[in-house]
């Protein structure tokens, strides 16, 4: 709490004299655009929840001229959310508790600086402040003359502790994410300002241990901060965490819905576990039973989330239907139930588009006692209740998420919780909030959703390759060092900020990456090889000019020999020349041709392949035997013709001319 200051050149008017006087607020009428560029309020800090101090409002002047002044007004807290939404302009509709002007704004000025505090007049509008719970409106108007140069709309809140109130049960929603870091080629850039951002985010987060949390995490930007060494981060994000719901979400921004109606429930199945695998190796956590609903998911979605492990979504309240019977003072305060594809339900808790929009407001720490102030006026519209909603933070500014949860570390009638404990509220029923009918079903509204067909037909090819060309390296131990980086990029081609050309970039890089990987492997060419036996050994020689060992199928084929081993065998390649042998039959004698193929031991990646030329000149079986018969038949003829001549020459001798006898030849 500020300390309290005495109010220079305070003109007090308090409320009750307003409203029997008929005062005018001094200053009325909207600030023109002129003049709101040439001078501005800024809100930069302010009592929260007003104590026994009198409340401050630090306001920095930008650009005023020497003349000007402020003219305050505070107005009765709205009753009604629709009334506090109304009196945003500066004319809130409730009656004024009092009016006062600070004329000398550099004496109330904070220093030499350019801030100035407002103090509100305790003993004059401080007892009436007190004494009206809720949301007070504060108007604060700059004005020169009879221009009004800005305009700054603030609260101060007001609550009593009463035991027989229920608090508002509040889950901040925010993110630690930051936009894809993984290139095409698989290096990683990881965005130096949003890696930033995320770390500053993840600074509040760990600045407010007791206030919990439900966190949108980014398990893509996890992996990055990891491979990259950012361990100063990856240690912020795991304080952050500490005590928060982590949201069931894929590993980088996926479209759910898109995926799916292509066919690609592998695909979603695939993120998913593989950012429950990063979220557990990097931070060593798991993911809730909630999940952020995509923009354009439907029925179909919500099946492959509830079999996912997903319990509730979250979802934005406008693109639900039906919730008429849920709607309390323009809010959802209840779980309902949404219908999936195969006749179950989950459960669903609206985001609320109002608080979305305010705490994403311009000016930070505006922007945060405006979703404060919303939220106490909501809580004081049924304080007899258990209810509850989501504030969605994911673009809130740092500054406004760092006193929003301050804020509601300190709040008695609103109670900081995670998703989760909001889904443990009563259902809305379709009766309305006092009924005790059934759960309220609500209608999913789905947004158009992209073709991704081309596009998971071009990925199966890519995980199919991969998958082959993992079976080369895992029996070797290479699946983390050398798939998995092809994996990641697999996965990152999966982001839905990538448009069809750079995903397809993606893909392909990969396919190249795996066809690298696998030229340096050849069959060398040694010349015809001559079998001089039946049964004989080919030598082969394969060189692997890689430095990873390969397990390589190695298939052989041919239309004359026979491989009494197998045609097929699991080999391994070392780095280098490897000489192997293989078994071959040659029934006959003859030229063939032995086809040689190496592929991966599952799918259908060729790695290298040759045709080696075979001479045999062994005889079969068959053919030996033709050799031997027919050497019989010659050994025998030529048997029978030495005997007929043995007999033959006696006769010629008796029978002979006398003189005819032939004679031997003397030598």
């Amino acid at each position: 709490m500020r300390r309290s200051r005495p109010v220079p050149v305070l003109a007090v008017v308090v409320g009750v004299v307003a409203l029997f006087t008929g005062l005018a607020p001094l200053g009325g009428g909207p600030p023109p655009a002129a003049a709101q560029r040439q001078a501005r309020l800024d809100l930069v800090a302010q009592t929260t929840w007003v104590g026994d101090s009198p409340p401050v409002v630090d306001l920095r002047v930008i650009g005023a001229p020497a003349d000007a002044h402020l003219e305050i007004r505070l107005y009765a807290p709205p009753r009604r959310r629709a009334a506090f939404v109304a009196g945003l302009d500066g004319s809130p509709p409730g009656r004024i508790d009092g009016m006062w002007r600070l004329d000398d704004l550099g004496a109330a000025a904070i220093g030499a600086g350019d801030v100035v505090s407002v103090v509100v007049p305790d003993v004059e509008i401080g007892e009436l402040l007190r004494s009206r719970p809720g949301a007070h409106p504060l108007v604060i108007d700059l004005v020169a003359g009879d221009d009004v140069l800005d305009r700054l709309v603030t609260h101060l809140l007001v609550v009593r502790s009463d035991p027989e109130d229920v608090p508002l049960d509040v889950a901040v929603l925010t993110q630690l994410s930051a936009p894809l870091a993984i290139d095409a080629d698989g290096t990683r850039h990881p965005d130096p300002d949003a890696v930033a951002a995320l770390a500053d985010r993840a600074l509040v987060l760990a600045a407010h241990p007791d206030v919990p949390v439900t966190v949108d995490v980014r398990a893509e930007t996890l992996a990055s901060l990891a491979a990259t060494g950012d361990t100063a981060t990856l240690e912020g994000v795991a304080a952050a965490l500490d005590g928060a719901v982590v949201t069931r979400a894929a590993w980088v921004d996926l479209d759910e819905p898109a995926w799916l109606l292509a066919d690609g429930r592998d695909v979603v199945d695939e993120q998913y576990a593989r950012a429950a695998t990063t979220l557990d190796t990097t931070l060593g956590r798991s993911a809730g039973p909630v999940s952020l609903l995509d923009g354009d998911a439907g029925p179909a979605t919500l099946s492959a989330l509830g079999d996912l492990g997903v319990t509730s979504v979250l979802v934005d309240a406008d693109r639900l239907g039906g919730l008429d019977a849920a709607i309390v003072d323009d809010t959802v305060t209840h779980p309902v139930e949404l219908a999936d594809a195969d006749g179950g339900r989950l459960g669903a808790l609206p985001l609320d588009t109002g608080l979305a929009e305010a705490v994403a407001g311009g000016d930070p720490e505006l922007a945060a006692h405006r979703v404060l102030a919303e939220l106490t006026t909501i809580a004081l519209t049924r304080p007899d209740r258990a209810r509850g909603l989501v504030v969605d933070a994911r673009s809130a500014d740092v500054v406004t998420l760092d006193l929003l949860l301050a804020g509601l570390r300190t709040a008695t009638v609103l109670r900081p919780v995670t998703a989760v404990d909001l889904t443990r509220l009563p259902p809305a029923r379709v009766d309305g909030p006092d009924g005790e009918g059934p759960t309220l079903v609500a209608d999913l509204r789905p947004g158009p959703v992209p073709d991704l067909r081309l596009a998971l037909f071009d990925r199966r090819l890519t995980t199919a390759r991969l998958d082959a060309f993992a079976s080369l390296i895992e029996p070797t131990g290479g699946l983390d060092t050398v798939v998995e980086p092809l994996a990641e990029r697999i996965a990152a081609a999966d982001d839905r900020s990538l448009p069809d050309r750079s995903r397809a970039a993606y893909l392909a890089a990969v396919r190249a990456a795996i066809d690298d990987a696998v030229t340096g492997v050849r069959i060398v060419d040694t010349g015809r090889v001559t079998l001089t036996a039946h049964r004989a050994s080919v030598p082969l020689t394969i060189a692997n000019e890689r430095t990873q060992p390969l397990a390589v199928l190695l298939a052989l084929d041919s239309e004359k020999l026979r491989f009494p081993e197998g045609a097929e065998r699991v080999v391994l390649l070392e780095p280098g020349v490897n000489e192997l042998a293989v078994l071959v039959d040659a029934p006959g004698t003859g030229d063939a041709r032995l086809r040689v193929t190496l592929r991966s031991p599952r799918g259908d990646l060729v790695v290298a392949d040759a045709v080696i030329d075979i001479r045999s000149t062994a005889l079969s079986g068959i053919g030996l035997a033709i050799t031997v018969v027919a050497l019989g038949v010659l050994a025998s003829w030529w048997i029978r013709s030495v005997l007929r001549g043995r007999r033959q020459r006696p006769a010629a001798s008796v029978g002979a001319p006398d003189g005819a006898i032939s004679e031997e030849d003397p030598t």
